[in-house]
């Protein structure tokens, strides 16, 4: 509310440090329940977006996903913090080699395998009509993206919203 009201670089770093701390609290959270139940290790990933004043605040950890589409066009906005991610950034493997490996599952940061995470936090202006998309692995890795930017700019979000479900439903996520 405090960026809506006043756009300053002030108010959109206030934004972010508001996101970052949810995201601190979740992985204390899940880190502190997986100690109480025996089951050390268990993780999982976030991507968050506050939307609000012609921008978009996003904070994401692991290999969950944010898009930006924009005129029928997706663009992702976040990076995969996964080892293969890395491995193809580097040049040290194809995406082809990637979608094969068994080490497609290897995440670099979670939520919850340590009492903080390391978050990447961004804001982006936003224009009207644009549209946000988070979504999880069983989306991202089982649908082209050229399929979830068909889907997502239909005109009504709820029939693309079940669409890209069913979609990753029948790809088997």
């Amino acid at each position: 509310q405090s960026y809506t009201a006043d756009p300053q670089w002030s108010t959109r770093n206030a934004v972010l440090e508001v996101l970052d701390q949810v995201c601190q609290r979740a992985s204390r959270k899940v880190f502190d329940e997986a100690e109480a139940s025996g089951k050390k290790g268990m993780t999982t990933t976030i991507v968050a977006a506050v939307v609000g004043g012609g921008a978009a605040f996003l904070a994401h950890a692991g290999d969950s996903r944010a898009y930006l589409i924009r005129d029928g066009l997706i663009r992702q906005l976040t990076e995969d913090h996964s080892m293969i991610n890395e491995l193809v950034r580097t040049g040290q493997m194809t995406y082809e080699e990637a979608s094969r490996s068994r080490y497609r599952s290897v995440i670099t940061r979670a939520v919850g395998l340590y009492p903080t995470v390391q978050t990447d936090l961004m804001s982006i202006e936003i224009l009207p009509g644009d549209r946000i998309l988070l979504n999880t692995d069983g989306l991202s890795d089982l649908v082209q993206s050229e399929s979830i930017e068909d889907i997502a700019s239909q005109d009504d979000v709820q029939t693309a919203n079940d669409r890209l479900l069913q979609v990753a439903l029948d790809a088997g996520g």
